[in-house]
């Protein structure tokens, strides 16, 4: 299809009444009529904010509905929301193109949409506009009157002149004053419209470095053909579609449309279907979906032997039939999104978060203190790519300010109090507390409870952690992941009967070798000694070469009082694995390769045993399914969060051993676990083992110099730190820990500036200001460290330890140092 179009003739082109609001009485149940009847009768009243609302509602009930569209534009332009006006105007138009609307409901929309560029300093979009409604009626005063103007923006001061005359001959009350001076000063800004000029070669020119990949100068070639004759139709739509491979959706929607409306005025029919189907596909990302199947209406209407925009069309009716219902509430619609986000992979979330955000954006405009809401939009936030916890926070922060009482902001606040790994234990009391009330509001899923219960665990209040996790288990008797869960607080609480009977239950849904010598090592402890061996002859049958299960067994068999036995089954663990200590004919250090039991540096033997229980053709086709899964729970963990327990992540590090799939995250991942067992060593070994596999993974280099730090190793934990800043040289956190680490070894000026930085990177952070105080007052710079304690107090009303230490520096700086 030839894009290139110029000298177009100015001749009529789309296509709708305006009806005189109505005041009428809210009822029980409003129809889309009723909606806008009462929308109308607040837009006569002036009162934009109360209107929107129900012109989102009626959208939403009929998307075709292009008075709905008009009128919440022109509510939105009295609020000063000129994007949302010209979106609106945009849609409205489409809609009127459909539903064969008046031409002086067309002109209204054009003019209204082009007076909307004019304030936005966008003069050659308003003429495009103004041009518009001038074709679609001659006799339109405002229309004539918006075309002086922007002729006048452009510096066209004769031109400017001719249009201003043909409107004052139409409406006398629409004077201008339009100056030489002004026109020229004007002018400076833009280039000359000229007729005269072969843009031709031009546009070729562009068309020829888009070609050849040069966006850059292609986009300057377009810009270049439209600021000389802004009524070609190929130059902005080509322009759009740069911006649409950039991804800047809302400048591809822009230049798309204004294609568009320059098709229309020229009757190109073929340019037309073409930028609405392109626009179709931005408002597909988007997650506009009705907005996507009018456009592909339209084209299919203006030229219904265009395949691509027929095929397209068929897709997005059946997204959309697929989508929430229109006739439910908003929030209700935005919640099946997030919901619907949540459960897609990586490449599947995009239009669901879109069409969530869209919502809920419309919704908070109206209501901004709707804690509901700002509880989805924190939750969308999460879903982004990584770096936008700290915009989560803030949603979650603005809800429960607006609610104090919302179960849902109750429960997302605590999560993120703890999420971070520099949680304090003021965070964590104040999360437990969060989560208490949350669930005591009602608030009473498994992940609320799962949540409690972890906190309460953390607490030490075990018998609390235990009521929230039998009552999961109550709601979801079939999911092993919560019995294991019940499991391991029973066996912390030393009550290994009912333990027991949890670790039955999990074996009877997933039999798998862990699970086996977990009930073992309950049975061990609770002195069952021969039910203790009969499970790790199961476990070690189902993984003969695990030198784990042996190592149980034998502990087993030596409290047993089967000496022999026990000394056969350390012998073959050990020859199993060499890392294991060898076990003396008396048993006297059996201890130790007991302890030793969850030493992982025996992993690599593991796998080559697995090797070989495999041909070379189905161990490659298990490894790559693996693989396969492996890559697709990562970006479902990168959009919705790591939800995995301990227990879990360890079970897949050994069933991801064995099938040899184990890489950089898997370790890091692992690590964390082992830290959080206070095996700082092992972990550090996984850190080790991460970073072999990734030279430049910083937060692998980073969480080892923390695994240092916390065993006081500071030289090698700042060496790591160091490393870790090299790869990101403005990560906060990275800065942050390096600067701790200075101070510690009291380089106080080094650890101010390494806070400094992070201040710089984090602004937001209360921590960051707090060390920084911190260092300050080592240096004897009270005055900047009351300043710093006092910027973390406003960030943090409840960090005590600012307040307390910002009391130490007044009074310091009062007994002068």
């Amino acid at each position: 299809m030839n894009r290139f179009s110029y000298a177009l003739p100015l001749t009529a082109a789309l296509i709708g009444t305006v009806s005189t609001p109505t005041p009428t009485l809210a009822r029980t149940q409003e129809s889309r009529p009723e909606l806008m009847k009462r929308a109308e009768a607040l837009t006569s009243a002036k009162d934009w904010a109360a209107a929107e609302p129900l012109y989102n509602r009626a959208i939403a009930l009929d998307p075709k509905d292009h008075m709905a569209w008009l009128m919440r534009g022109f509510v939105r332009s009295q609020n000063s929301n000129l994007d949302g006006a010209i979106s609106d105007d945009t849609s409205g138009l489409t809609a009127l193109a459909l539903g064969e609307g008046t031409a002086h409901l067309r002109a209204i929309g054009y003019t209204n949409r082009g007076d909307a560029w004019r304030s936005k300093n966008e003069p050659l979009r308003a003429l495009v506009d103004a041009i518009a409604a001038c074709v679609s009626e001659e006799g339109f005063a405002a229309a004539w009157s918006l075309r002086g103007d922007a002729q006048y923006l452009l510096g066209n001061l004769e031109q400017a002149k001719i249009c201003l005359d043909k409107a004052l001959a139409l409406d006398k009350s629409r004077t201008r004053t339009y100056t030489e001076e002004g026109a020229r000063k004007n002018a400076q800004s833009h280039r000359t419209i000229d007729e005269k000029v072969d843009i031709e070669p031009l546009f070729k020119e562009a068309l020829a470095a888009e070609k050849a990949g040069d966006t850059t100068k292609a986009m300057a070639g377009y810009t270049e053909v439209i600021e000389i004759r802004p009524l070609t139709a190929g130059a902005w739509g080509n322009r759009g579609g740069l911006h649409f491979k950039a991804n800047r959706l809302d400048a591809a929607l822009a230049d798309y449309s204004t294609s568009i409306t320059v098709s229309s005025i020229g009757k190109q029919l073929e340019s037309m279907a073409l930028d609405l189907t392109n626009r179709s596909l931005v408002y597909s990302r988007l997650g506009r979906l009705a907005e996507a199947v009018n456009d592909l209406e339209l084209a299919v209407k203006v030229k219904p032997d265009y395949t691509r925009a027929v095929e397209f069309l068929k897709t997005a009716r059946e997204k959309l039939a697929a989508a929430p219902s229109a006739a439910l509430p908003p929030l209700e619609r935005a919640k099946k999104y997030v919901e619907e986000a949540e459960k897609a992979g990586l490449f599947n979330a995009a239009q669901p978060r879109a069409a969530a955000k869209r919502i809920l954006e419309e919704l908070l405009a109206a209501e901004p203190k709707n804690a509901a809401a700002l509880v989805l939009q924190g939750k969308l936030a999460n879903l982004g790519m990584i770096g936008v916890v700290k915009e989560a926070r803030e949603f979650f922060d603005r809800a429960l300010a607006a609610d104090p009482n919302n179960p849902d902001a109750l429960y997302e606040h605590a999560v993120a109090l703890t999420s971070s790994f520099t949680a304090t234990d003021a965070d964590r009391a104040q999360a437990l507390k969060e989560l208490k009330q949350a669930v005591a509001r009602g608030r009473t899923d498994s992940a609320a409870r799962l949540k409690l219960a972890d906190a309460l665990s953390g607490a030490k209040d075990f018998t609390g952690a235990g009521e929230q996790l039998d009552l999961v288990v109550q709601a979801e008797p079939k999911n092993p992941d919560y019995l294991v869960k019940r499991a391991v607080l029973r066996q912390q609480q030393k009550d290994w009967g009912k333990a027991l009977t949890d670790w039955s239950q999990v074996l009877a849904l997933k039999p798998t070798p862990g699970n086996y010598a977990s009930r073992g090592d309950a049975y061990v402890e609770n002195k069952q000694y021969a039910e203790a061996i009969a499970d790790f002859d199961r476990a070690i049958a189902l993984a003969p070469k695990d030198a784990d299960h042996l190592v149980g067994r034998a502990r087993a068999k030596r409290l047993k009082g089967d000496r022999p036995g026990a000394l056969a089954d350390y012998t073959k663990a050990h020859e199993l694995d060499p890392t294991l200590p060898a076990v003396a004919a008396n048993l006297s250090d059996a201890d130790k390769a007991e302890a030793a039991r969850h030493d992982f540096k025996r992993l690599m033997g593991k796998i080559a045993e697995s090797s070989k229980q495999l041909s070379e053709s189905s161990a490659a086709l298990i490894k790559a399914e693996r693989a396969q899964k492996k890559a697709e729970d990562r970006l479902r963990r990168l959009l919705v969060g790591d939800k995995r327990t301990d227990a879990q992540i360890l079970e897949e590090f050994e069933s991801d051993l064995k099938s040899n799939v184990l890489d950089e995250e898997d370790y890091f991942d692992h690590a964390h676990v082992l830290a959080r067992q206070e095996k700082y060593a092992q972990a550090i070994v996984d850190c080790t083992k991460a970073i072999a596999l990734k030279a430049d993974y910083s937060d692998a280099y980073n969480f080892r110099g923390v695994l240092y730090e916390t065993t006081k190793d500071f030289e090698r934990a700042f060496a790591d730190y160091d490393k870790a800043v090299s790869i990101r040289p403005k990560s906060g956190t990275y800065l942050r820990n390096r600067g701790d680490i200075h101070y510690e070894l009291k380089r106080f000026n080094e650890a101010w500036a390494d806070y400094d930085k992070a201040v710089a990177d984090d602004p937001k952070e209360a921590l960051n200001y707090f060390k920084r105080g911190n260092a300050s007052f080592q240096r004897g710079k009270y005055d900047d460290a009351i300043a710093d304690y006092t910027k973390a107090l406003e960030l943090k009303p409840d960090m005590k330890a600012a307040a307390d230490n910002r009391e130490v520096a007044k009074r310091r700086k009062a007994a002068g140092g």
